[in-house]
């Protein structure tokens, strides 16, 4: 849960690098994760994923190993497209919608997103609203 929690922290409050021990204790102990519970993992993505920018943390998720163990449909996508969809955002005045970040970084697959759905048990309106 700490590891999810520095990566949100720095999602928020964040500037430059994160620590780079941090960073590398992240990296390390990423096996952990594995233990959370489902609700948890989503409730701290959801809550990192509702920062202002949340590409740098992802970017070190990334780059720590960590957003692949808890976002593994992410691994071959990418997360180059929620830049443009922060951007978009900001233009539009638009709320951060951590929902619709999520899809940013996940390939377009109805059966891959119904999978995603269940497997971090998201709420019913949640699901239904990724299926649309």
């Amino acid at each position: 849960l700490r590891i999810l929690r520095f990566f949100r922290f720095f999602a928020w409050y964040g500037d430059g690098r994160p620590d780079a021990e941090g960073l590398k204790a992240c990296a390390r102990l990423k096996d952990g994760l594995g233990q959370l519970s489902a609700e948890r993992i989503w409730s701290e993505l959801k809550k990192l994923l509702s920062a202002p920018d949340p590409s740098r943390a992802l970017l070190w998720m990334r780059q720590a190993g960590v957003l692949t163990s808890v976002l593994p449909e992410s691994e071959k996508w990418g997360i180059d497209a929620i830049h443009g969809l922060i951007r978009t955002e900001r233009d539009l005045g638009w709320t951060a919608d951590p929902l619709l970040r999520l899809e940013a970084m996940v390939p377009p697959d109805a059966a891959r997103l119904k999978t995603l759905a269940g497997r971090l048990k998201f709420s019913a309106a949640e699901a239904e609203r990724l299926r649309h």
